[in-house]
């Protein structure tokens, strides 16, 4: 597809509303508006066939000129929710004020973007407005007051320089953590457990060795999410509550940028699922979606955004319902996910269609809900992404067994079974708690609570599962252990037989 095609087409509707308007103000603006509506309605456009069809003789030249003003119409748009954008604008205005010689204008808007840059610690305007307020400065008689004014400005540049190393610096350590975690995954605990132990002393000491707080909070969500893994969920509880009281105190970090708060509540509230604090998880959703009303304008130009937001406020829901064993106001949050999974905009996130269709299939399967439980596996199967998360895919094999199991399909849940078992083989994944997961279920199914012997075996197989799970505290079996509660249907089984 044409590149400005591409641009064109990833419009919502309420940024083509606003281009349509911004477009009609200027004199050149009609023959492009024609351009651009031919380039919208087409999937491939041809430069001769446009060229005929609007009269326009240099079709490369309107185009250039329409992605320039697409450009420009989209910075306006963006300006009124995006911080980054009004600093931008602000030091263009301040600018224009400066070569007017107007000094007192200038300084008004000086005064006023500096609190924000400090603020939103969006240091890499201070040198700039540094520079701008000794271009319109007052005139200063007193030599002391003046070498103050200078030292104040040379202060003000070299704190902006050192807080905003600290703020990438972080964020660089963040993004090297996060590839690193994601590269051994859980498929080498030893390994993964190896370099989480450095990741973690190195957040801790850069902790309290920063003056940024964005940095801060970076560096103690990072160290939250390692103790947490470690398996020392109150040093984790006791980080992640720091960060949510560092944007309690510092409201302008829920500004800059305004994804920064949702990676950090989505994180605590990830934690408090894993911990099952439902009062604490309500009480988060709660915040998410106050800060959710809070930022419909920002969302109108970040649609994207709002469909990952939407997904964990949808998927914790379904984790209270299912805490509070809740089956029917589950079923209540049926045609919220089948319009997020038909929502354009998935595709910056892929897999959270996959993710978010295997927890609510979970749910559905854990209250022997069959119907719904064989059509939401289904979809999950479908997705093109199924199989791109390794413990989600094992997850939904899992629950294929158990969901047929329940039903008394035996004959399909032990061929369910076998296939789970070679699955993980094939998958090469040195990881034991699959291995005894998958005898786990080849075990159940040709046992059916009739062999006592078989019975002890299951049961072994089980402690052995579990001692992982309390010995290692992973995400791995913490997971399986979350989707479907081995342990509480095991008891249901044994009481029924």
């Amino acid at each position: 597809m044409d590149p400005l095609q591409q641009i064109i087409h990833s419009l919502t509707p309420p940024e083509k509303r606003y281009f349509k308007i911004f477009a009609s103000t200027f004199k050149t603006g009609s023959d492009l508006v024609l351009l651009y509506d031919e380039l919208e309605k087409e999937k491939e456009a041809n430069d001769k066939q446009l060229s005929a069809l609007l009269g326009i003789k240099n079709i490369a030249v309107a185009k250039s000129n329409l992605r320039a003003l697409l450009l420009k119409a989209m910075r306006n748009f963006r300006e009124e929710h995006n911080v980054g954008d009004r600093i931008r604008s602000s030091l263009s205005e301040i600018e224009f004020l400066t070569n007017k010689n107007l000094k007192a204008e200038a300084r008004k808007e000086i005064k006023k973007l500096t609190k924000l840059v400090n603020d939103s610690e969006m240091h890499y305007a201070s040198a700039e407005l540094a520079m701008r307020s000794v271009l319109n400065m007052e005139p200063i008689k007193d030599r002391e007051a003046m070498f103050a004014f200078f030292d104040k400005m040379e202060a003000q540049i070299s704190t902006a320089a050192t807080n905003m190393a600290e703020m990438y610096v972080a964020v660089l350590f963040h993004s090297r953590n996060t590839r690193y975690m994601n590269t051994f995954d859980y498929e080498n605990p030893a390994l993964r457990k190896t370099y989480s132990d450095a990741f973690l002393k190195e957040a801790l000491q850069r902790i309290d060795s920063v003056t940024s707080v964005r940095a801060r909070v970076v560096y103690t969500e990072m160290a939250a999410a390692h103790y947490n893994t470690h398996g020392e969920k109150e040093k984790a509880g006791t980080l992640y509550q720091k960060n949510m009281q560092a944007f309690q105190d510092n409201p302008s970090l829920l500004e800059a940028p305004k994804t920064f708060f949702f990676s950090s509540i989505s994180n605590y509230i990830v934690f408090s699922l894993d911990t099952n604090q439902p009062k604490l998880t309500a009480q988060l959703l709660a915040k998410l979606e106050k800060w959710v009303a809070d930022s419909k304008a920002f969302f109108v130009t970040n649609p994207d955004v709002l469909i990952r937001v939407q997904y964990r406020v949808l998927s914790t829901k379904i984790w209270l319902c299912k805490v509070y064993q809740q089956p029917k106001e589950m079923l209540d949050l049926e045609p919220e996910l089948e319009n997020l999974l038909n929502a354009a905009g998935n595709e910056s996130q892929p897999t959270l269609p996959a993710i978010m269709t295997i927890r609510f299939a979970s749910v559905l399967v854990q209250h022997k809900l069959f119907e719904k439980g064989h059509y939401w596996l289904e979809k999950y199967f479908a997705l093109p992404t199924a199989k791109h998360v390794k413990v989600m895919y094992h997850t939904a094999r899992l629950l294929e067994v158990m969901l047929f199991y329940n039903q008394g399909q035996l004959d399909l849940a032990d061929s369910k079974a076998i296939n789970f078992y070679k699955s993980i083989n094939d998958a090469g994944i040195e990881d034991p708690f699959y291995i005894l997961l998958g005898k786990f279920l080849r075990k159940l199914c040709k046992w059916h609570f009739k062999q006592p012997k078989d019975a002890a075996e299951c049961k072994a197989l089980l402690s052995e599962m579990e001692a992982l799970l309390q010995q290692r505290q992973d995400s791995t079996a913490g997971l399986f252990f979350e989707i479907f509660d081995l342990r509480t249907w095991w008891k249901e089984q044994l009481k029924q037989a």
